[in-house]
C-alpha cells in the first residue's frame, strides 16, 4: 500500500514535465497572486501597509504575510 507521501511524490513528478503548461507566463502569474493576496490581506487587517512573502513549504508555496 502506497503512502500519502509517496503519493504526493509521485502526483508532483508526474505534473513536473507539464508544469510550464499551467502557465503562459509564470513571471506575470506570480506578480498576480502577490496582488491578490496583497489586497486579501489588507482588507483582512485593515493594515496601511502588509509585506507578504511566498515561502515554501512543502508540496505548495504558502504566504507569510506581517503587518509594519
Amino acid at each position: 500500500m502506497e503512502t500519502d507521501q509517496h503519493l504526493n511524490q509521485k502526483f508532483y513528478d508526474e505534473l513536473s514535465d507539464d508544469y510550464h503548461l499551467l502557465f503562459a507566463d509564470w513571471d506575470e502569474a506570480m506578480q498576480q497572486q502577490a496582488r491578490t493576496l496583497d489586497q486579501l490581506i489588507r482588507n483582512l487587517i485593515k493594515a496601511k501597509q502588509v509585506h507578504c512573502w511566498i515561502v515554501p513549504a512543502g508540496s505548495a508555496p504558502r504566504p507569510l504575510a506581517w503587518q509594519s
